[in-house]
């Protein structure tokens, strides 16, 4: 349900239908396929398992802060937003 109300892909519960929209993710060369990618690096969030992680290992020391910077950075540029 949150990838629909975004705009990213649809809801397909059967073999028909599953066939049916993805013929119309893939006609007018891909337009609906395009759509669907330009929202979802949209809603990306690439440093949220850094985050996320920096969150838990501060906890785990018992509150001594962990710094973003001591972790790998993003390596995929398709969702980088630097």
């Amino acid at each position: 349900e949150l990838l629909r109300r975004h705009g990213i892909g649809a809801r397909a519960e059967t073999p028909g239908r599953v066939v049916k929209v993805l013929q119309q993710a893939f006609s007018a060369n891909g337009a609906l396929w395009r759509q669907w990618h330009r929202q979802t690096v949209r809603l990306a969030r690439p440093e949220a398992a850094k985050t996320i992680a920096a969150f838990v290992l501060n906890k785990a020391e018992g509150g001594r802060a962990i710094s973003l910077k001591t972790l790998p950075p993003t390596t995929n540029p398709r969702f980088s937003h630097a």
